[in-house]
């Protein structure tokens, strides 16, 4: 094994590097590679990432997994989030079962469920776990009890 002891490296410093170098030139050098650098390495890490959420059903854009549906409070929001990300609601979805909207009130009065309404959440919630769906439970960010969670 071979030991410098701090003599010899810094005579070797002196006498090599800092005699017969230009310091701002490798300074420029050194700083114009690492442009070229963090350029390929975003490159290549957005290329694999894209990869990599192809390959495991996720989209990439939105990071929701194929055959998601949203659900939540405030319908016209849900839908809106569901939009955005790509995902099907209560209202639109691909196995059929799709809110009567005109047939069906979710509230009997301000603080009165439908029972009828309930029931058809039920069997929707059920049907959409026996088709394999991810459900992402989507709330208003401005409400107190705000969650975005995956069941």
């Amino acid at each position: 094994m071979f030991i410098l002891n701090r003599k010899i490296l810094c005579k070797i410093i002196k006498d090599n590097l800092l005699s017969k170098g230009d310091l701002v030139q490798a300074h420029k050098m050194g700083t114009s590679s690492d442009w070229s650098g963090a350029a390929i390495g975003a490159g290549v890490g957005s290329g694999s990432a894209y990869y990599s959420a192809r390959q495991q059903g996720i989209d990439p854009w939105t990071g929701a997994k194929e055959n998601s549906l949203g659900i939540g409070r405030g319908q016209d929001q849900v839908d809106s989030f569901s939009r955005d990300m790509n995902i099907e609601t209560i209202k639109k979805n691909s196995f059929g079962k799709e809110w009567p909207d005109s047939d069906l009130k979710a509230y009997l009065s301000k603080d009165l469920v439908n029972p009828e309404a309930i029931k058809f959440q039920k069997d929707f919630i059920s049907t959409a776990i026996n088709e394999g769906k991810y459900i992402y439970q989507l709330r208003n960010p401005t409400l107190k009890d705000t969650v975005l969670f995956i069941i």
